[in-house]
């Protein structure tokens, strides 16, 4: 996850728990727990390490800078905060988030509409690029499995598009990590929950996440 989306994780935790406590304390090992256990952390985080103790307490000192919080065995004490400031918080950074989710998507649709000429070596960069995540992506044939299973309607088939991501030259690496999570999102959204092609769109969910972690490695 990214630092904005655990700081938001974090609080909307602290949150809840204080909301449904007696007193202005919550157990750090119960903290950590609820956020590590939870079902749409490990969805925000497919593959990454879960945080831990001493992230969440980085992240708590760091997003409540002027509350005299104190840690007394194993209790988070918050004497001075008052839950509709927390509630206020909360949604201030949830909107602020979302604002740059949607730049980020019309920036990338700027990109996608708008493709500025490459040149010739950053266009087999691209390619490369291209070929590698795809075959990385595509090594248990999922990409191939999905197209074929998911779905059967022409709209959604021709927004997988699956010939063209493979022989198109994308014009940046977030425009071919855009078109797979796009198609990834078309199959996932046009099938039963549970059944057998969600499974199938949803492995493709995972190895997507984990095969932009390794080219960003590979190109660190």
């Amino acid at each position: 996850m990214s630092p904005e989306v655990s700081e938001l994780v974090v609080l909307q935790t602290i949150y809840v728990l204080l909301q449904n406590g007696e007193t202005a304390k919550v157990s750090l090992v119960k903290l950590t727990n609820e956020i590590r256990n939870s079902v749409l952390v490990r969805q925000l985080s497919p593959g990454e390490t879960p945080l831990d103790i001493n992230d969440i307490l980085s992240i708590v000192k760091r997003v409540l800078p002027n509350q005299r919080i104190s840690l007394v065995d194993g209790q988070l004490s918050f004497p001075y905060l008052q839950l509709h400031e927390l509630r206020n918080e909360i949604l201030s950074r949830s909107d602020a988030l979302q604002q740059a989710q949607v730049q980020a998507i019309q920036t990338l649709e700027e990109q996608i509409l708008n493709p500025k000429k490459i040149d010739p070596k950053r266009e087999k960069l691209l390619q490369l690029y291209r070929d590698t995540v795809l075959n990385k992506l595509n090594k248990a044939h999922t990409l191939d499995d999905l197209y074929e299973r998911v779905p059967q309607n022409p709209v959604a088939k021709e927004q997988i598009a699956l010939e063209s991501i493979k022989n198109d030259t994308p014009s940046s690496v977030h425009e071919l990590q855009f078109t797979l999570q796009l198609a990834i999102c078309n199959a996932l959204a046009s099938c039963p929950s549970g059944s057998s092609d969600w499974q199938l769109a949803w492995q493709a969910q995972q190895e997507l996440a984990d095969t932009v972690q390794f080219m960003r490695r590979a190109l660190e």
